[in-house]
């Protein structure tokens, strides 16, 4: 069985990292100090299935340096949706990743639940 949320209040918003445009549910969340993650305040981009798409955040250890995770080419590994493609870029001022430099690349081509 596959699980998605579906943030049922989030605001609809073009992504201004994509062209053309698509239309995202754009969450923002705060975590708190119990989890561990690249910075407390997040935002998530989620498509109209609920996958996550694009999640921007602040690398904290890093000096607040702005992020952009593209999540792409989801797949299903017995009933979890994973997306197998991660692209990490510096997030500008405006918002818009620096496409012209990949800062992380992950690509998942299998994986093994227990």
């Amino acid at each position: 069985m596959t699980h998605r949320y579906r943030p049922e209040t989030a605001k609809k918003l073009a992504d201004p990292g994509c062209s053309p445009a698509v239309d995202y549910n754009k969450l923002k969340v705060t975590f708190p100090p119990s989890v561990a993650t690249h910075s407390p305040q997040q935002t998530l981009y989620l498509d109209e299935t609920g996958l996550l798409r694009r999640q921007d955040y602040s690398v904290d250890i890093m000096g607040g340096t702005g992020s952009t995770n593209y999540a792409t080419e989801p797949r299903d590994f017995g009933g979890l949706i994973v997306p197998t493609k991660r692209r990490i870029y510096d997030r500008q001022p405006d918002n818009r990743p620096n496409t012209e430099h990949v800062t992380v690349a992950v690509d998942i081509r299998t994986l093994a639940l227990s």
